[in-house]
């Protein structure tokens, strides 16, 4: 969704105490100065709270028991959704984008097909039907 996100893992052995959990949205974030999360024996963390269309980096890292860790697990990247239209109606005229494909905010794609030239209004309203949030 567009504000959680649950992660599962699994393990090929029961060799363990529990494990511990740490995020960031930089793919090269430093996991011994992150706060971490013990999630226990579980294999899945549920995250809550999180910002709409953006790139979080997790990292695992396995309690052996008796103060013993192991390294952390390479990142894995997730996207959480953009956030849904709530307040109707809703206008954007896009006039401050720019005409570029990639000039449109993520979560808005760009379509570029006209029907008929110069466009016509309903050739229009039909464009702005396919901007998909």
């Amino acid at each position: 969704s567009s504000s959680d996100a649950i992660i599962e893992w699994s393990m090929s052995n029961n060799d363990y105490m529990g494990f511990n959990v740490t995020w960031g949205t930089s793919a090269n974030f430093n996991p011994n100065v992150s706060p971490f999360i013990d999630v226990s024996t579980t294999t899945n963390y549920h995250f809550t709270g999180l910002t709409p269309n953006t790139t979080y980096y997790v990292k695992v890292q396995t309690d052996c028991g008796g103060g013993g860790v192991s390294e952390w697990t390479d990142a894995f990247a997730f996207t959480t959704s953009c956030e849904l239209v709530s307040t109707l109606p809703y206008m954007d005229n896009f006039d401050t984008y720019g005409t570029a494909y990639d000039a449109f905010p993520n979560c808005w794609n760009y379509i570029s097909t006209f029907t008929d030239y110069p466009p016509t209004l309903s050739t229009l309203q039909n464009l702005f039907n396919k901007f998909i949030c």
